[in-house]
């Protein structure tokens, strides 16, 4: 209900969302998909399992399931349809864990930051990897707070492995996935703390490899964009950007050392940037709302994660979060905001928690006005 309900209320926000102009077009039935620039790319190589295999192991996971849609006969429609079911799993875990943990409210609230979102909820109908990784990443923050050991390693592994094969940013996730099973192994701190140190070691080499398999990304190389000091790409009437330091000498290792204030600057200008989620390009009345509806999420969550039956979920939350926000510090925000997401939607639990906080508040204070 809530995934139907979020999918209205974006048809119903018409451009103020990124569904009422999806930039290239609709695709399948009854124009159920929407498709952005690189939607067209995702279609146009999964047209047969050798093409999909050409492509960077980045993205094999979701070119997969486009190809499985081929075979059925609509890939647009059956990815949007599995990227649906993957949102509504999500959800139903949210919800589970809320209730679990603080209560109805809680549960509601949980699955309403993923589902009812219009930052999140509006890419479940875009043939993009977003939801699906969403989805992951919240799999893996509340699935770790209530599962056996056993049935959660095998969980984690299985997430990892997927998180690796459908974004660049994927072995993050899965080293986030690894952790987390690691937590309660029965084994030794020390070797605990080996095996996490290896498995995030291993993780920014997979980084590296994928973001050489995948190529520069469009705007320019990483290099061109820290020189250029760009904050948000994309097109001249969305680019955000900060004066660099002009510097002859090549390489990104080599200008950060010789210029670490400003390049720490635009890291931490990008990722704060991109999880107020305000963008120039946008109305003013949409950035209101946006500044108003990130603060409250942060008090919640905050509120949340200090309420004692949120004690279970800092560990979860941060492991997720930390690393997929702060790629965003090395890289750069984009117009949607939709990068961030990737890392906040594992506050949801918190501010469900928070949520319920509140409420419980409320009415403890509206008991002792009418007992008085």
């Amino acid at each position: 209900m809530l995934l139907a309900v979020g999918q209205l209320a974006l048809i119903a926000l018409g451009p103020l969302s990124r569904v009422g102009d999806p930039g290239a077009g609709t695709a399948g039935i009854g124009d159920l998909a929407l498709l952005a620039p690189d939607s067209i790319r995702y279609l146009s190589t999964s047209g047969s399992w050798p093409e999909v295999a050409a492509q960077p192991w980045t993205r094999w996971g979701y070119l997969a399931l486009l190809r499985i849609g081929h075979l059925l006969g609509d890939a647009a429609t059956s990815v949007v349809v599995a990227q649906g079911f993957a949102m509504a799993g999500a959800g139903v875990l949210l919800l589970r864990t809320g209730r679990a943990t603080a209560g109805p409210v809680a549960g509601l609230v949980s699955a309403s930051m993923l589902l009812l979102n219009p930052m999140t909820a509006q890419w479940a109908r875009f043939v993009l990897t977003e939801s699906i990784f969403y989805a992951l990443a919240v799999s893996v923050a509340t699935i770790a707070v209530h599962r056996d050991h056993r049935t959660r390693v095998l969980i984690m592994l299985a997430f990892a492995v997927a998180a690796v094969a459908f974004r660049p940013t994927g072995p993050l996730l899965a080293a986030a996935a690894v952790t987390l099973a690691l937590v309660g192994a029965r084994r030794s701190r020390r070797r605990k703390a080996l095996l996490v140190t290896i498995t995030w070691v291993a993780a920014a080499l997979l980084l590296a490899l994928g973001s050489i398999a995948t190529g520069p990304p469009s705007e320019g190389s990483f290099e061109d964009q820290l020189r250029a000091g760009v904050v948000v790409e994309g097109t001249p009437d969305v680019r955000v950007t900060l004066d660099m330091p002009e510097d002859p000498s090549t390489g990104v290792l080599l200008y950060t050392i010789a210029h670490p204030a400003a390049t720490a600057r635009l890291g931490l200008t990008r990722i704060a940037v991109e999880v107020a989620q305000v963008r120039r390009h946008y109305p003013p009345i949409v950035n209101a709302i946006l500044a108003a509806a990130m603060v409250m999420i942060a008090g919640l969550a905050s509120a949340g994660l200090r309420d004692r039956r949120g004690r279970p979920l800092r560990l979860p939350t941060a492991v997720v979060l930390l690393p997929l926000v702060g790629i965003v510090g090395a890289t750069f925000a984009v117009p949607e905001g939709r990068y961030g997401w990737a890392g906040l939607v594992a506050l949801s639990p918190a501010v469900g928690i928070g949520a319920a906080r509140v409420v419980e508040r409320l009415r403890s204070h509206r008991g002792g006005d009418t007992a008085r």
